[in-house]
């Protein structure tokens, strides 16, 4: 529990509206790159060469056996394109994550800064790691396609799933403490 402590404390000590709002464009900018945009690493890149299929990575939540067909749908071309898009998105997610950590303490810098609470800013770390983990399990299946794991499938559904549950964590704690800080200004 210390070491939590310790690192929620080191958070807190390096947060800044500066750095947060640079890291939030930042992340738009990364956001848009792989979503809307035509670069060789982009969702809508795979979506046109497959017909349909884009970055697993984009979704919320898919079986494994739907990840084991698109590993085959994507083909040579598309397994490139999804190796250039984890390329980049392992430099994402410590940028994403570390924005996070700096939006909770944020939020609690506004009404209990020293709380226990507070403490949770170190929970976007378990989303890096749930990232992390999507990421290098995508890789085998890309590199392994014509012979796939059912279970590395499977890691890299559940880490899907449990990544965007700890974004969606994130977020939801951080907003939920800004409004009970404007509560409790009145």
């Amino acid at each position: 529990m210390q070491v939590v402590a310790q690192f929620s404390d080191w958070i807190k000590r390096h947060y800044s509206s500066r750095v947060l709002w640079s890291l939030m464009v930042v992340s738009v900018v990364f956001l848009w790159a792989f979503n809307v945009s035509t670069l060789p690493l982009s969702g809508p890149t795979l979506a046109k060469i497959t017909g349909s299929v884009g970055l697993l990575d984009a979704l919320p939540y898919y079986s494994p056996q739907q990840a084991i067909a698109a590993m085959a749908l994507y083909g040579d071309e598309g397994r490139a394109v999804y190796m250039n898009f984890l390329r980049a998105d392992f430099v994402f997610i410590p940028l994403y994550c570390w924005t996070l950590a700096l939006l909770i303490t944020a939020a609690f810098a506004n009404i209990e800064p020293s709380s226990a609470w507070s403490r949770l800013n170190v929970l976007p770390v378990v989303v890096a790691l749930l990232d992390m983990t999507e990421n290098l399990a995508t890789i085998v299946l890309l590199t392994s396609y014509a012979q796939p794991s059912v279970s590395v499938a499977t890691i890299v559904s559940v880490a899907t799933t449990a990544k965007y549950s700890g974004i969606a964590l994130c977020l939801g704690i951080a907003l939920l403490v800004f409004l009970v800080g404007l509560v409790k200004r009145r």
